[in-house]
């Protein structure tokens, strides 16, 4: 069993509790997990991400329906787990997500091109989104960082799928200023 295993088959096996497939099911999000996580706990974003897998693990025998609902259901107990962690950290103070960029890469499980390529995207998304109302990042950091099309980003954050558009419409619509501001520059230094 590998991560080319057709979904239906790799759950049943780890709802079953065969250890490979769950680690089948663990391989195919744990990065985009740790992003996302990354994003918006910075440096406890592991202690975070262990958080999930175990509510993860203990609710895999109930859960039912496909790959899609699967990263939904996983992205969805991500994001409760950082309002936990919020609410237990009343010292906790926003970090510039472009502070915490450099921490959004997992060596360990990516290809040294795939550490550059994802390094390079997932720094400019930190620093875009630093420009962003909270709830414009939040999604575009699920679109972008986590790979979730955009119905599934409007269940994670349990809203409209149009609502969902209409953010992601927003958050370019602001990024635009930064964008003709970076071409300005560019240009000068050309």
């Amino acid at each position: 069993m590998d991560e080319g295993s057709d979904f239906s088959e790799v759950l049943r096996a780890a709802q079953g509790g065969n250890q490979e497939a769950i680690g089948v099911l663990y391989l195919r999000l744990s990065g985009r997990v740790l992003g996302y996580l990354r994003a918006h706990v910075g440096q406890d974003a592991e202690d975070v991400a262990s958080e999930v897998w175990l509510s993860v693990a203990r609710s895999l025998p109930r859960f039912a329906g496909g790959e899609s609902d699967f990263r939904c259901w996983v992205f969805t107990i991500a994001r409760r787990r950082v309002v936990d962690w919020l609410r237990a950290a009343p010292w906790y103070q926003v970090t510039a997500l472009s502070d915490r960029s450099d921490d959004m890469v997992d060596p360990v499980t990516d290809t040294a091109g795939e550490v550059v390529e994802r390094f390079a995207a997932q720094d400019t998304l930190a620093r875009l989104a630093d420009y962003l109302p909270e709830e414009q990042a939040r999604v575009l950091i699920l679109r972008v960082v986590a790979g979730l099309s955009t119905e599934e980003v409007a269940r994670v954050v349990e809203k409209k799928e149009g609502a969902v558009r209409m953010l992601l419409h927003r958050a370019i619509k602001n990024l635009a200023p930064l964008a003709e501001e970076l071409f300005e520059i560019s240009s000068e230094d050309t």
